[in-house]
């Protein structure tokens, strides 16, 4: 794995000078690591040639640890005498008559202005480590799709797209993503990755599934109520005095909790 690092906006009042951190895989076999260290994929330059991964405040499911809560079987009964099956495809069901067409229309409806266009979607189709999709159906019709990579430990769900016609009281996302981690169990696998968390609209993720975890930069936390602070930080848009370490209650206790000293 190749690491690399992008300035950003320095802040000169705090003695921050901020980098980008970026890795690129030499194989396959590195994506656990790459994953377990916070590492995301970037596709927002259609015209990058490398798969570049960056690091951020991500989120992972302990898969041993989680337990259903009250809020997953109140939505699993929603279901219950309905017909749901999962089923992995790989990449060559793309070329299935109205599959792109439903990740295009949900994508338009869904994901921010401009923000996955059809040159783009095509991209990550693209993907060097792209592993699938899973297809969702509920009663022989299309619940959902999940594009995703799968590797030795993990599973990063990765782009999710469901049926706009159903009710929200389905709540299909919520419901596709809770059904993987059950599907994701019986395979034995370690970590379920589910993207980033930033600001409020993200602890959707965190209120629904035990057994979470976040990346700090330096390491997986399992403090949830710390987690909800930074968030809330996000939305406000605080100005802080420079990075976490900066704006820490004891400086050297940070260092100490990193094991250095």
């Amino acid at each position: 794995m190749r690491i690399f690092f992008a300035e950003a906006d320095p802040d000169y009042s705090s003695y921050t000078f901020p980098y980008g951190i970026y890795a690129i895989p030499e194989s396959a076999d590195e994506l656990d690591e790459v994953y377990n260290r916070g590492f995301l994929p970037y596709t927002g330059n259609v015209q990058l040639n490398h798969a570049v991964f960056y690091k951020a405040r991500s989120l992972k499911v302990d898969l041993a640890k989680f337990k259903d809560t009250s809020e997953n079987r109140r939505l699993s009964r929603k279901y219950e005498g309905r017909s749901v099956s999962v089923q992995k495809r790989d990449l060559s069901f793309l070329q299935s008559e109205g599959v792109v067409d439903f990740m295009l229309e949900y994508a338009g409806e869904r994901f921010s202005k401009g923000k996955m266009p059809p040159t783009r979607l095509r991209y990550i189709f693209e993907w060097p480590f792209l592993s699938g999709i899973l297809e969702f159906q509920l009663d022989g019709e299309i619940l959902g799709y999940l594009l995703y990579c799968e590797f030795d430990k993990g599973f990063h769900y990765w782009f999710s797209f469901y049926n706009l016609k159903l009710p929200p009281a389905l709540a299909p996302g919520k419901y596709m993503m809770w059904k993987t981690i059950h599907h994701l169990r019986a395979l034995d696998l370690e970590y379920l990755y589910l993207g980033t968390c930033y600001g409020s609209t993200s602890l959707y993720k965190v209120r629904d599934f035990k057994g979470m975890d976040f990346h700090d930069g330096n390491q997986w936390i399992s403090d949830l109520k710390l987690l909800k602070k930074r968030c809330r930080t996000d939305d406000e848009m605080v100005k802080n005095n420079g990075d976490s370490f900066k704006s820490a209650e004891d400086m050297n206790r940070y260092i100490r909790d990193l094991g250095i000293g």
